[in-house]
């Protein structure tokens, strides 16, 4: 974990570009990616070495480097070259030059390396230091994974910038993540809406006594969590929006008056805009693809001119998110564009069904998934998979969902079933299925 860090500001003090790859990537993701980026080298470390190890022979790639001592001739010990007081010669650089690659399913679900250059990132730290309020004096903990933009820049070289201290996890581990906040006196906390959902059910609140600031971004926090969260721990979510092409900080919910289900508003110097399918402006309130111009927004997608220009035009990032802007300019994260399903020709956004099932079933519902199936009649139907969070509802209270003022949902049946092909689901065995039709004549 130490090692991250130094090698990754070791390769931007001499000019080189760090690739960032997930280390969930198994042995043939690694050598696409290896191979796709041009890159001459490879760094990882002991544990990941079988699935890293793939790639010996790769084309262009001169050599693999593993923190650790247990594959002699092809490792290297950093702390080793270290006491050697070896500084490598420094490169001066310019803001447009590029600083990352981070691959990312951008505006589309093949996954493209995103190029952000030194103006990109600096700009975003800048912006995360003012609205965040870092401190030197901060404890940061991190437990996001550092390939991402998130944990990456927004959190890691934030704080570094700030000359706070930086808090490392592998990941997200509830009990060491506990006992390293009191441990650490650790005063900012970044996360993710389902960490804080689990978060909500602890005994003991004490871990978060010396936390001052909190927050939370990747995915759009429903109401619900943020309200309980005030009312247990007595402090606001503060909430960002953004994608790895914007650096990935877009927006902020807010330094002047929080909006419950907004993301916010720009951050300084960028600009937002919704827009219809042939690019036309939309007034406030109407539903459109977002787009985004500032100084946070990416060079283009590496070896990928005609992404480039579809995902760029004319200095506007058209970033494939759906949303709408009050009158007050507030942000309102609909749904991702190619997530939207065509029920008899009108678009059905996801996103929204499921915010209207969490409004009226509230802690009885723990997580949930709303997915497009084909339908004859319709051509498509939303389906939403839902994880119980308690007393399940019955069969007649989920038919006379109704939402006044809005379209009405209408399930057909509910059927229990046993989903055991997510490891990654909290309750594999715990699943619920609402077949749900979305009505849009009266």
């Amino acid at each position: 974990m130490l090692e991250y860090p130094m090698v990754t500001y070791g390769a931007l003090r001499i000019g080189a570009v760090p690739v960032l790859l997930s280390s969930a990537l198994k042995g043939e993701g690694i050598c696409k990616y290896v191979e796709r980026s041009g890159a001459k080298v490879l760094v990882t470390c002991d544990e990941l070495w079988n699935e890293a190890s793939s790639a010996l022979g790769v084309r262009g790639l001169e050599k693999i480097v593993v923190m650790g001592n247990s594959h002699p001739g092809q490792c290297i010990n950093l702390w080793e070259m270290l006491s050697q007081d070896v500084i490598p010669p420094r490169c001066e650089l310019q803001p447009d030059d590029p600083a990352f690659i981070l691959y990312t399913s951008g505006t589309t679900g093949e996954q493209k390396g995103a190029i952000l250059s030194h103006g990109n990132v600096i700009s975003n730290i800048q912006a995360v230091r003012r609205y965040a309020g870092m401190r030197n004096d901060d404890r940061v903990m991190c437990f996001l994974p550092l390939f991402h933009c998130f944990g990456q820049n927004f959190v890691m070289n934030a704080t570094f910038n700030a000359l706070g201290t930086l808090i490392l996890h592998k990941r997200f581990v509830l009990d060491e993540v506990l006992k390293s906040l009191v441990r650490n006196q650790v005063t900012m906390f970044f996360s993710i809406p389902p960490n804080y959902r689990a978060l909500l059910n602890l005994n003991d609140i004490r871990p978060f006594e010396t936390v001052r600031y909190f927050f939370t971004a990747a995915d759009t926090m429903p109401e619900e969590i943020v309200r309980a969260w005030i009312s247990r721990y007595g402090r606001q979510i503060w909430e960002g929006w953004g994608l790895t092409e914007t650096s990935p900080f877009a927006t902020y919910n807010h330094e002047t008056r929080y909006v419950f289900g907004s993301v916010g508003m720009p951050i300084e110097g960028v600009e937002i805009g919704i827009v219809d399918e042939n690019g036309g402006r939309l007034r406030p309130g109407e539903i459109g693809e977002i787009i985004i111009k500032g100084p946070n927004v990416f060079q283009g997608y590496f070896d990928d001119l005609e992404a480039t220009r579809e995902a760029i035009r004319n200095g506007w990032f058209f970033t494939g998110d759906i949303g709408r802007v009050n009158e007050r300019g507030y942000l309102y994260i609909v749904d991702r564009k190619n997530d939207r399903i065509k029920v008899s020709g009108f678009s059905v956004w996801p996103r929204e069904i499921e915010k209207f099932i969490r409004s009226h079933f509230g802690e009885r519902v723990k997580d949930i998934g709303v997915i497009g199936v084909p339908d004859k009649e319709k051509g498509e139907a939303p389906f939403a998979y839902v994880v119980a969070g308690g007393v399940m509802p019955a069969k007649e209270e989920i038919k006379r969902i109704e939402k006044s003022g809005y379209t009405r949902i209408v399930a057909c049946f509910l059927l229990s079933l046993t989903f055991c092909g997510y490891e990654r689901m909290p309750e594999r065995g715990n699943w619920y299925f609402y077949k749900i039709f979305k009505e849009y004549f009266s």
